[in-house]
C-alpha cells in the first residue's frame, strides 16, 4: 500500500473537541451548607448554561461541568490574591484528575470565585484535549 492510500482522509479524521470558554460566572447564594453558583460558558459556537448547588462554590462548580468531561475529579487547587498598587488581582491553580491522569488549569481575574472557575475551566480544556489526543493515538 502507498503511503498517500494509507493516510486518512480530511473526512475520516477524528474531531479535536471545541475549547471551553467561561463568559460568565457568579455566586447566586452562599451560606455555611450550602453554595449555589450559576453560568455561562461557550463551546464552539454553543452557549451552555449551568446553574448548580454544592457544599462550597468549587463543588458547586465542579458538579456543574461534569457534564463536559464526566468523572474528573479535583485534586488540589490553590488561590492567591495579590493587592497591586494600579488594580487587585488573584490567580488560581487548579490540578483535576481523570481516568489515572492530571490536567492543570490557570486562572486569573480581579475577582477570586471566577479567577478559580477560569482555572478549572482551563485545566478541563487540557483534560478534553489530553482524552482526544489518547483515544486517537496522537502523541
Amino acid at each position: 500500500m502507498s503511503r498517500a492510500a494509507a493516510k486518512k482522509t480530511t473526512a475520516d479524521q477524528p474531531v479535536v473537541p471545541e475549547r471551553i470558554k467561561l463568559v460568565s460566572y457568579r455566586i447566586i447564594s452562599g451560606t455555611k451548607i450550602e453554595n449555589n453558583v450559576s453560568g455561562v460558558l461557550h463551546i464552539g459556537p454553543e452557549r451552555t448554561v449551568f446553574e448548580e448547588s454544592g457544599t462550597d462554590t468549587m463543588d458547586a462548580l465542579c458538579k456543574a461541568l461534569q457534564i463536559l468531561a464526566p468523572g474528573f475529579k479535583v485534586m488540589e487547587y490553590d488561590l492567591r490574591a495579590a493587592n497591586l498598587p494600579s488594580a487587585s488581582e488573584a490567580t488560581a491553580n487548579v490540578v483535576l484528575a481523570s481516568n489515572g491522569r492530571t490536567y492543570g488549569g490557570v486562572g486569573r481575574d480581579g475577582n477570586m470565585d471566577v479567577a478559580m472557575a477560569k482555572a478549572v475551566v482551563g485545566a478541563l480544556n487540557q483534560l478534553r484535549t489530553g482524552e482526544f489526543r489518547i483515544a486517537n493515538g496522537i502523541d
